[in-house]
C-alpha cells in the first residue's frame, strides 16, 4: 500500500521484494490460526483431557528442528508448507507455531479453575523461571540445531516466549485496577473485537492493495 502510493519509495525499505500478488499465496497467521483450531477441535472431539494438550505443545516443539531437515519438491512441497515449510513465503507454519495455542487451551483451563487468579499468577510467576533459564540454555547449547527465527522457533525460544507471554498476562492482572476506566474500556473493546480488526486489517487493507497493484 505504501508502495502503491508513493510513501515508500526506497526498495532497501522493503523486506521482501515480491510483487504483490504474490502475497495471495502467502501462508501467514491467519493460515496457522485455521489449522490450529482444525487441530484444537480434534483434540475436543477425541476428548484428550487438558494435561495432555501440554505434552503435545512439547512434543509439537521437539520434533520441529527434525521436520526442517525434510526437503520435499514438486506438488507435494505445496501441501506440506503449511505444516512446516521452510519456503520464504512461509511466515507462520503449523510446526513449531501449534505449541503456543496448546499451551494456551492447557493454560486457560488452570486459569478458569483457580479459585484466586492473583496466587495462581505469582505461583506461576516462580514455576515459570526454570522454564525460562532451560530456553535459554536449549538455544547455547547447540545453536546449529536449535536455529531458530522470527517465523520459525526452536523449542528453546518457545520457551522463552511462552514464559514472557504468561509474565506479561500475570503483569496486566496485577496492575490493571490500576487503570483508568476509559482506558480500561479502550482496551477491552478492542479485545472484544479483534477478529473483526484483522478481517479489515488483513483481508480488505491487505487485499486492496494487491488488486490496486494488478491495476
Amino acid at each position: 500500500m505504501g508502495s502503491y502510493f508513493g510513501i515508500i519509495t526506497n526498495p532497501e525499505n522493503i523486506l521482501y521484494h515480491w510483487k504483490p500478488i504474490y502475497y495471495l499465496i502467502e501462508i501467514d497467521i491467519l493460515q496457522l490460526a485455521g489449522l490450529s483450531l482444525m487441530v484444537i477441535s480434534l483434540l475436543r472431539w477425541k476428548q484428550i483431557k487438558y494435561k495432555y494438550y501440554l505434552l503435545i505443545a512439547f512434543i509439537v516443539a521437539f520434533i520441529t528442528p527434525f521436520l526442517w531437515q525434510i526437503n520435499i519438491s514438486g506438488f507435494f512441497k505445496y501441501i506440506i508448507d503449511p505444516f512446516w515449510g521452510t519456503s520464504s513465503y512461509v511466515t507462520f507454519p503449523l510446526f513449531p507455531c501449534l505449541f503456543y495455542p496448546l499451551v494456551g487451551v492447557y493454560f486457560g483451563n488452570l486459569l478458569l479453575q483457580a479459585k484466586d487468579k492473583t496466587i495462581f499468577y505469582k505461583d506461576c510467576l516462580i514455576k515459570l523461571i526454570p522454564v525460562f533459564i532451560l530456553g535459554i540454555l536449549l538455544l547455547f547449547i547447540n545453536p546449529d540445531f536449535f536455529k531458530t527465527s522470527y517465523y520459525r522457533h526452536s523449542i528453546g525460544l518457545s520457551l522463552i516466549f511462552i514464559s514472557i507471554i504468561i509474565y506479561y498476562l500475570a503483569f496486566i492482572n496485577f496492575n490493571y485496577k490500576k487503570l483508568s476506566a476509559k482506558i480500561t474500556k479502550i482496551l477491552t473493546t478492542w479485545s472484544q473485537n479483534v477478529t473483526l480488526i484483522y478481517i479489515v486489517q488483513w483481508l480488505l487493507i491487505a487485499w486492496t492493495a494487491v488488486f490496486l497493484s494488478l491495476k
